[in-house]
């Protein structure tokens, strides 16, 4: 037999930054938080339900799809902070959940919007996950590119140091396609 003590509630995102993960619809499916300072894992979302299913939503949508409909590209970023940074830098950004970018995800994306450039961190998993999702992009015949970022940063951090026309400029004059790359 296993005693509980239901006298101790823990939060289960403690200790995180909260970000709303929507569908395209605007509608809160569930919560995706950020580890303030050192820890693991970095990134913890709600559980997976019904509605909630990670391989198939992307942070950021609801609130890209204005700029997306006139651009017809949409960013793929990392994570939430890179998104809200994409964002405010005027580029229409996306992330997937923790998760690697998915085939379902890329079908998504492809009913909003022409091309989908991939906007990952200048480190190694950047490169790596950037290298796996110019593959699927070839595999579903989607118009793919791929923006490199400086060594070890990532958009957040490119925007905090050089602010938000540097990001937009190093984003539409380095992008190069997947095949290519």
């Amino acid at each position: 037999m296993i005693f509980v003590d239901t006298s101790v509630w823990v939060d289960f995102f403690r200790g995180r930054v909260l970000f709303p993960i929507s569908n395209e619809l605007g509608e809160v499916l569930g919560f995706g938080g950020r580890i303030l300072g050192d820890g693991e894992p970095k990134y913890l979302n709600t559980s997976e339900t019904p509605l909630f299913i990670k391989k198939k939503v992307l942070y950021g949508l609801h609130t890209a799809l204005k700029d997306l409909a006139k651009s017809k590209t949409v960013y793929v970023c990392e994570g939430y902070l890179d998104v809200i940074a994409c964002q405010e830098a005027g580029l229409p950004a996306v992330a997937p959940l923790g998760t690697a970018l998915t085939e379902e995800q890329l079908l998504k994306l492809k009913r909003y919007g022409e091309t989908i450039v991939l906007l990952f961190d200048g480190d190694g998993a950047g490169m790596r996950a950037a290298e796996r999702a110019s593959v699927l992009c070839i595999e579903l015949a989607l118009k793919g590119e791929v923006v490199l970022l400086p060594d070890g940063q990532d958009p957040f951090e490119f925007v905090k140091e050089q602010g938000n026309e540097a990001l937009k400029k190093f984003a539409e004059e380095q992008r190069s396609d997947v095949y290519t790359f």
